[in-house]
């Protein structure tokens, strides 16, 4: 038996139908909850099918329908490869655009909630692709000009969305996701501070199909005062790379030397394609000044 089917669409055309099978239902419908997924309405995507199912002999049943439509006894061959991502195993058949999101039998507060954010990883992975980029970064947006505020953990992204003022808006305030268009450039999707859960402080949610177009970079540092600081075509692209790789590294290092080496090459073609593309910024930033002030002007002068 199947749950409800939700769709994902984000910029870049990227669209995927998720499905989930009947043991892993209520974990399915937290992560759709926690990510405003709606339920799907119907189209000819990709799919994301989550199970906790052995996948071994052959595909289950309920598994195998959802792939073809029509054969429930569908051999599990050598055509199926993993890429085992520790909570979750990703399965792919280089013959079909579906993927197989297999769930560790691992099952605590914690380990469920870790599984959501790998889940992420196919999704990252095709975005990148695209030339997309995950971020370690906030997304704040004011008159639907999307900024993001870079910088790793620890370094006061969350300080600054708490005190930044009307009519800057936060979206996000600790990963983003950006896609890539020929013709609207990068945009950016707020996506989960897993954390916030992790945690238990709060039962926030992400619109993560919400899509706006990225208008800056500023890289957040600690300041005696609020100040801007100018930074080279370079310095933007290696921070960026770095940034990427506190999202997208955890499933990079599961990776075959070869695809691994590959993956890694993409990210930090990407990140050079951004920094060339967007205006970035280093913003130092005060305990107590009104930091979002230097970032108006910083626009001013474009």
């Amino acid at each position: 038996m199947i749950t409800p089917a939700y769709t994902l669409s984000l910029g870049q055309g990227l669209t995927w139908q998720i499905i989930a099978t009947e043991e892993i239902s209520s974990w399915m419908r937290q992560f759709a909850a926690i990510t405003q997924l709606k339920s799907f309405s119907g189209g000819n995507f990709p799919k994301l099918i989550f199970t906790a199912l052995p996948l071994y002999a052959k595909l289950p049943s309920s598994i195998s329908s959802i792939l073809y439509g029509v054969s429930d006894n569908i051999s599990f061959d050598d055509a199926w490869h993993p890429e085992d991502l520790g909570l979750i195993t990703l399965w792919r058949n280089q013959h079909s655009k579906h993927i197989i999101c297999q769930l560790s039998n691992q099952s605590t507060y914690e380990t469920d909630i870790n599984k959501m954010s790998l889940s992420l990883h196919p999704i990252y992975q095709k975005a990148i692709e695209g030339q997309g980029l995950p971020l370690h970064a906030a997304l704040i947006e004011k008159a639907g000009m999307g900024v993001v505020l870079a910088a790793p953990g620890s370094t006061g992204k969350s300080t600054c969305c708490r005190r930044i003022h009307y009519p800057w808006q936060v979206l996000c305030d600790d990963e983003t996701l950006l896609t890539y268009d020929a013709k609207s450039g990068f945009c950016a999707h707020p996506f989960p501070t897993w954390s916030e859960y992790l945690y238990k402080r709060s039962q926030r949610t992400w619109n993560i199909e919400k899509e706006i177009s990225l208008s800056a970079i500023f890289f957040l540092a600690q300041g005696k005062s609020d100040e801007l600081v100018s930074i080279a075509q370079a310095e933007s692209a290696a921070f960026l790379y770095q940034l990427s790789l506190q999202i997208y590294g955890r499933g990079l290092r599961k990776l075959q030397a070869c695809e691994g080496k590959r993956q890694s090459r993409c990210l930090f073609d990407n990140a050079c394609r951004l920094a060339k593309a967007v205006p970035a910024h280093i913003l130092r930033v005060s305990r107590e000044g009104n930091f979002w002030e230097k970032m108006e002007e910083a626009f001013e002068k474009v």
